[in-house]
């Protein structure tokens, strides 16, 4: 799709100067976006793709696993090409020009483009994903992208703060806020899977069966088979203590409530 854009727009002799507009190139990585978003669809969480892009509309438990085609792959390479493309350009911008600009052409686009990268981190990290032995997390630069928004969203707020468009943009702390508390989680959930591997194997070298793990001293044995419940144990990451963390199974559930 990608080629037929760039084809369509040889042929319909688009001068160069014109290709290269930053509002020309938005709108091909959006056409690109929209029509690649599906490979992260499933039956139950379409809805969350509507706007606004806010963290309660990520939906980490709800996300596409199926078995990965060549098809899922140019889709997954093509999403994440044209949002980190889409947020590096909107990043250049400068921000006089984005307050002057109505805030539905360039700002809101941007969180679109913000929100459909971070349902594609959930889906590369998320406990059972299968789209992420194709494609890599580190490869969406996700703390690139919020690094520059703040720069940016300073720069409007400092210009002018009671702009639309500067409050939507410094509203991206929240989504920042997310992507920290959830990325922090799923670093600490694969640190302990690690562990109890490591732990499994280690087992029969100093004479333990499997048989016998579940009388293995408990200080030496963490269970990480229940992401949830590793959220719950540090749920203080994302929201500080609460009394009934420990004991909600829905607990997992309140990340896609974190503002």
């Amino acid at each position: 799709m990608r080629e037929e854009i760039d084809t369509h727009m040889v042929q319909s002799a688009c001068p160069t100067d014109v290709t290269r507009l930053p509002a020309i190139r938005m709108a091909r990585h959006l056409a690109l976006v929209y029509l690649n978003e599906p490979v992260l669809h499933t039956a139950t969480n379409t809805p969350s793709f509507a706007g606004p892009g806010v963290p309660w509309r990520i939906s980490p438990d709800d996300f596409a696993a199926p078995q990965v085609t060549v098809e899922h792959v140019g889709a997954l390479y093509a999403l994440k090409d044209s949002c980190v493309a889409a947020l590096q350009t909107f990043g250049d911008y400068d921000p006089a020009v984005l307050i002057a600009a109505s805030p539905l052409f360039f700002i809101s686009r941007m969180k679109y483009f913000e929100h459909i990268l971070l349902k594609l981190y959930v889906t590369l990290t998320a406990p059972g994903n299968t789209y992420g032995r194709v494609l890599h997390r580190d490869e969406l630069a996700i703390e690139a992208h919020f690094k520059r928004i703040k720069t940016l969203g300073a720069a409007m707020m400092a210009i002018d703060d009671t702009s639309l468009s500067s409050q939507i943009i410094a509203a991206s702390a929240a989504l920042d806020q997310w992507f920290t508390g959830y990325k922090e989680i799923v670093n600490s959930y694969e640190q302990k899977v690690t562990d109890e591997a490591l732990f499994t194997a280690w087992c029969p070298t100093v004479g333990y069966t499997p048989t016998e793990l579940d009388h293995v001293p408990t200080e030496l044995w963490h269970s990480t088979s229940d992401f949830p419940d590793l959220v719950a144990q540090d749920q203080d990451i994302l929201c500080g203590t609460s009394s009934d963390a420990a004991v909600n199974p829905d607990f997992w559930f309140s990340l896609t409530t974190l503002e």
